[in-house]
């Protein structure tokens, strides 16, 4: 089960053990994004020029790429059944029904 507590300070759990690691604040922050805005897929150039908008296209892709790896390997993405996140070579998403807990989610509704 991955816990998303979002408002405040971050803390981010996984089976109720802190996840820590993240390589950058952006890992976390995309991490935040994709989850909150879960409802469908985003494109890998969207969110490299979101991210990323003063560095070139190919450096932007990198560093997703980057943290879409570090996030991968955090959050355990390839032992969760169903996966938390959805990546392809287009696009990501959260995957809504994933094991998970989302405060922001669970204020708003």
């Amino acid at each position: 089960m991955l816990a998303l507590s979002l408002l405040g300070q971050p803390v981010i759990t996984l089976n109720r053990r802190p996840v820590t690691g993240f390589v950058s604040q952006k890992a976390l922050a995309l991490l935040a994004y994709l989850a909150v805005e879960s409802e469908q897929p985003h494109g890998r150039s969207l969110l490299a020029q979101t991210f990323w908008p003063d560095q070139t296209e190919a450096v932007a892709r990198k560093n997703l790429r980057d943290i879409l790896f570090n996030l991968q390997k955090l959050l355990r993405n390839r032992d969760a059944n169903p996966l938390y996140l959805l990546i392809t070579r287009s696009s990501v998403q959260f995957n809504p029904a994933s094991a998970h807990t989302l405060d922001v989610k669970t204020f708003i509704y």
